[in-house]
């Protein structure tokens, strides 16, 4: 009498291995849910804290925040002519931005994306994600090296009779528009190498 081995269940592992395998939005969902979640947590929930807290008021007496909701915060800044200069100024500077970097970006992500050889693409998304290498605060003191009042800009305008912004709107709109421009040329990049030649053509 022979006995007849019965074939081993397979592990729990190669059961989810050959699900996964099966299911490769699960497997999608699965690798982005964790990163994009703690990314969700931490920017949302910041968001959120920072909203909530604008109901809340500061007891100037006590030195404590007062957590019932009121409108004071609000009502302030429309009626008190610092804060509302400062975000009027900051409303315009964000558009100004926004419209510079759109004007600028276009055009070089289209280069990019439709007109330019490989090798000169790669090129030039090199020297769009470069600056991003550096960081911030070191961008920003260097511009403001370069267009501070006796500069490097005033030097080399001083022969011609020019002088340089300085530390002006001018300045901070010129500063945020290069900050931003690479933030600006990818998305559009992106999106346009993804349109069909023969969509552009229709």
């Amino acid at each position: 009498m022979t006995d007849t081995a019965t074939p081993a269940r397979p592990a729990f592992g190669r059961r989810l291995a050959t699900a996964l395998y099966r299911r490769p939005r699960l497997q999608l969902g699965l690798l982005l849910g964790p990163p994009v979640g703690a990314l969700v947590i931490a920017y949302l929930g910041a968001l959120v804290l920072l909203l909530i807290n604008a109901f809340w008021r500061y007891d100037a007496f006590t030195g404590r925040v007062v957590t019932q909701p009121t409108l004071d915060n609000f009502a302030q800044i429309v009626s008190t002519s610092v804060f509302r200069d400062v975000a009027v100024r900051t409303i315009l500077t964000a558009a100004a931005v926004t419209i510079a970097d759109a004007v600028i970006a276009f055009p070089i992500a289209y280069y990019m994306a439709r007109v330019a050889s490989r090798r000169t693409r790669n090129l030039l998304i090199v020297a769009v994600v470069l600056p991003l290498w550096s960081g911030y605060l070191v961008k920003v003191y260097a511009w403001r090296v370069m267009l501070l009042n006796g500069g490097f800009l005033d030097s080399v305008l001083a022969p011609i009779g020019l002088r340089g912004p300085g530390l002006s709107d001018v300045s901070a709109w010129l500063v945020f528009s290069y900050l931003w421009l690479p933030y600006m040329i990818l998305p559009i990049y992106a999106g346009l190498e993804r349109i069909p030649d023969s969509l552009l053509e229709a």
